[in-house]
């Protein structure tokens, strides 16, 4: 079994009412095995990261299709007039960035 962790854009952020929860989209695939977010938040910015590990067998490779799936994020404070930005260029310890040369 290969496992492969990949951080990965995210679109289309939607705040609740309250500022507490923020949802994201991203383009996930047909493998994924887990998802989450990881959250840093400053005085004046949240940076929210996608991290999704992906599943598959060596002899059965992943087809390139793209799915579009919905994630969300509890934060500590709400985020009122902080900007909302995408970490995932913070976080190359943790696996492969997608689209690294946006960072």
């Amino acid at each position: 079994m290969i496992r492969e962790t990949l951080l990965l854009a995210w679109t289309d952020a939607a705040v609740s009412a309250d500022g507490r929860s923020v949802s994201v989209d991203y383009l996930g695939g047909a493998c994924e095995e887990s998802s989450r977010t990881i959250l840093d938040e400053q005085p004046a910015s949240v940076a929210l990261t996608v991290v999704v590990v992906n599943s598959y067998k060596s002899d059965r490779p992943c087809t390139a299709v793209g799915i579009t799936r919905t994630i969300s994020a509890t934060l500590r404070a709400p985020l009122s007039d902080r900007q909302l930005t995408d970490g995932r260029c913070d976080h190359r310890e943790l696996g492969t960035v997608v689209d690294s040369a946006t960072c």
